[in-house]
C-alpha cells in the first residue's frame, strides 16, 4: 500500500490531499455522568448537533457555531498539549464509579485522534487541556439552534457509517464509499462489543476487559491491584475464528438482548466486595449501554450487619460463555510492553 501511495502522480496525491480536507466532520465530544449525558458532533462548517439526555428523555438541538466562537475553538483543538495526548498516556483506575466519563475525538488530517477518559481521576493531569472543552461543551446549548425531536434527530452524536466522497481522482475506486477512500477511523473507536468485569475482593481489586472488532480482531487485558499498590495489567491482542465471529453476531442479535436497559450502577454505598460488569454493543447509529452491579457494604463504624445486593446476569450469560471459550480459554501470549488501556480501542 506504501509502494502504491508514493507511485501516484502528484495530481493523484493532491487529489487524495483534497479529499481529506473536504472531510466534514471535525470534533465528537461525550460527556457522561451518574445521572446524565451531553454529547456533540460538529462539522467542519460550523453546524453542530448536540444531544443532552437525562433520566428517560434526550434534548436533540441543531445550530451553526459563531466564526468567532469557531475559531476559538479550533485555538483549542490545535494546541500542542492536546495533539500530544495519546490513550496511551491516560491511566485508568482497576475499579470506579462510572460518574464522569469524557470522550474526546477530533479529526486530524486524515485519522481521528481518539480519547478516552474513564472517569474523573483519569483526566486529573490533563485538567487544563480539557477545561476549555468541557465549558465549551456545556455552554453550546446557549448558542442560536433550532430542537429536533428525539425520534428524528437522535443518533448518539456518530457520524454517518457511510460518506460519499465529492472530490475524486482518476485512479480511486468507482463506488466512493467512505470505507473505500475515507480517513481512518471515520466512526470514532468503531468497534463490535466491548465488556468489562471489575471485582473487589479480601482488599484486591481485579478486572478483565475484552473489546472485539467487527473483523474478528481483539483486544483482553487482565489487571490485579492489591489496594495500596499500583496496578499490574497483562495486555493480549489475537483474532477469532470466521465461526466465533459469526456466533458472536448471533449472540449479540438475540431479540432480549437488543431490547434490554439495564443501567444498575453501585452508587452512594461503600462497599467491601464488589462485582461490576460493564457491556457496550454498537448497534447501527448508537451504542447500547449495559451495567450490572453486585456488592457488599460496608458496616457502619464496624456495628450491624452488612447490607448486600446482587444482580441478574442470566441475559448475557451466552456472552461469557462465548468469551471463555473463544479468548479467554485460548493459548495467548502477552504484548511485550503493551500500556493498558482498559480496551478503549479495538486492534
Amino acid at each position: 500500500m506504501f509502494c502504491l501511495a508514493l507511485g501516484l502522480s502528484a495530481v493523484a496525491q493532491d487529489g487524495v490531499a483534497d479529499q481529506f480536507a473536504n472531510y466534514p466532520f471535525l470534533l465528537r465530544l461525550e460527556h457522561t455522568t451518574h445521572n446524565s449525558k451531553v454529547c456533540v458532533l460538529l462539522r467542519r462548517d460550523r453546524q453542530f448537533h448536540l444531544e443532552r439526555t437525562h433520566s428517560d428523555r434526550t434534548l436533540v438541538i441543531e445550530g451553526q457555531l459563531a466564526e468567532s466562537e469557531f475559531l476559538k475553538l479550533k485555538q483549542t483543538l490545535d494546541s500542542g498539549d492536546l495533539q500530544k495526548i495519546s490513550q496511551q498516556r491516560i491511566v485508568p483506575p482497576l475499579l470506579y464509579p462510572m460518574n464522569d466519563q469524557l470522550q474526546v475525538n477530533v479529526f486530524r488530517k486524515d485519522h481521528w485522534q481518539n480519547l478516552l477518559f474513564p472517569e474523573s481521576t483519569s483526566q486529573i493531569p490533563f485538567r487544563l487541556t480539557l477545561k476549555p472543552l468541557v465549558t465549551w461543551l456545556n455552554g453550546l446549548h446557549n448558542e442560536p439552534h433550532r430542537e429536533a425531536s428525539e425520534d428524528e434527530g437522535k443518533n448518539n452524536c456518530l457520524p454517518p457509517e457511510k460518506l460519499e466522497l465529492t472530490i475524486r481522482t482518476k485512479d480511486s475506486p468507482a463506488s466512493g464509499k467512505a470505507g473505500e477512500g475515507n480517513p481512518q477511523s471515520s466512526q470514532p473507536n468503531s468497534f463490535l462489543m466491548r465488556y468489562s468485569r471489575d471485582r473487589v475482593a479480601n482488599r484486591n481489586l481485579e478486572r478483565t476487559c475484552v473489546i472485539v472488532n467487527p473483523t474478528g480482531l481483539y483486544r483482553m487485558e487482565r489487571g490485579s491491584q492489591p489496594a495500596t499498590f499500583k496496578m499490574k495489567t497483562t495486555v493480549f491482542e489475537g483474532s477469532v475464528t470466521d465461526g466465533e465471529l459469526q456466533e458472536l453476531g448471533y449472540i449479540l442479535d438475540a431479540p432480549g438482548l437488543k431490547t434490554l436497559h439495564h443501567q444498575n450502577r453501585i452508587s452512594g454505598v461503600a462497599v467491601r466486595d464488589a462485582d461490576v460488569i460493564s457491556l457496550s454493543i454498537l448497534r447501527d447509529n448508537e451504542t447500547q449501554e449495559l451495567i450490572f452491579s453486585g456488592y457488599v457494604a460496608v458496616r457502619s463504624h464496624g456495628k450491624g450487619t452488612s447490607s448486600s445486593a446482587t444482580d441478574d446476569t442470566s441475559s448475557i450469560e451466552p456472552i461469557q460463555k462465548w468469551l471463555e471459550t473463544s479468548v479467554e480459554s485460548k493459548d495467548l501470549v502477552p504484548l511485550k510492553s503493551a500500556p493498558a488501556n482498559n480496551c478503549a480501542t479495538a486492534p
